[in-house]
C-alpha cells in the first residue's frame, strides 16, 4: 500500500527505534518532512544516520513526553524547523 505524505509534517515521537523508527522511516519514504523525537540524543544521532533521504531531511528533536515542559518545546521546535504538524483526518 502506498501513502502520499508529500510536503506534510509528520512527528514521530520513540523514533530513534524499534517501531516508531519504522514508521518515520515509512513517512520519509512518503515524502514527509519528518520530526523524530527521543529522549536520547545519541539514538537519534544513529537514527538520522539510518534515515534514507527524502525531499526533506529529518529533524530530531530530544524530549521527554512525560515532562509538559519538554511537549510544549518539542512543538516549538518542530514548528520552527519544519512547520506546522499536518492533520491527516
Amino acid at each position: 500500500m502506498e501513502f502520499n505524505f508529500l510536503d506534510r509534517v509528520v512527528i514521530v515521537t520513540g523514533a530513534s527505534k524499534g517501531i516508531g523508527y519504522a514508521c518515520a522511516e515509512a513517512f520519509v519514504d512518503a515524502g514527509a518532512r519528518v520530526i523524530l523525537v527521543s529522549r536520547s540524543q545519541s539514538n537519534l544521532d544513529t537514527a538520522l544516520a539510518r534515515m534514507p533521504r527524502g525531499a526533506q531531511p529529518a529533524v530530531a528533536i530530544v524530549a521527554d513526553l512525560k515532562r509538559s515542559a519538554d511537549a510544549e518545546r518539542m512543538v516549538a521546535e518542530a514548528e520552527s524547523a519544519v512547520g506546522r504538524p499536518s492533520t491527516c483526518w
